[in-house]
């Protein structure tokens, strides 16, 4: 998939970002604008280009722990999901992260859909500084 492309959020992209955001998440949890305005703010923010058109992006939050990294979010337009571009971003990220030893997702959020996906994407459900329930994925 060489045609997929990560690039640093721009101040133009946000706002279309922020509309494929909501589309992609119709129907489910969405958050305040004022939160995605964080997010894209975050250690590591990139929208996914497919095409030379921006299709998504990811957001990852450098945690205290070294080489660990929170994986916010990841999101593609609806009309391109299922097509493995999210797996490909997700096998592919360490060249986004060169340091990156494991990935961290919070699981209180997460329907079985996602669970079982990202399973198969060789994420572990582990506890994480001995209380809280986390996926990991180590590189």
């Amino acid at each position: 998939m060489e045609i997929i492309k990560l690039k640093d959020i721009i101040k133009g992209d946000q706002n279309y970002l922020w509309e494929i955001e909501k589309n992609s998440f119709k129907n489910k949890r969405v958050h305040s604008y004022e939160l995605f305005l964080k997010r894209i703010n975050m250690d590591v923010a990139k929208v996914i280009i497919f095409e030379e058109e921006i299709i998504g992006g990811i957001f990852l939050e450098k945690l205290s722990k070294e080489n660990s990294y929170r994986l916010e979010e990841i999101f593609i337009v609806p009309k391109l999901a299922n097509k493995g571009i999210g797996t490909y971003i997700l096998n592919e990220i360490e060249g986004i992260v060169p340091e990156l030893k494991e990935i961290i997702i919070d699981c209180e959020i997460i329907d079985n859909k996602v669970l079982n996906y990202l399973r198969k994407n060789n994420f572990k459900m582990e506890k994480y500084d001995g209380s809280k329930e986390v996926l990991i994925k180590r590189i």
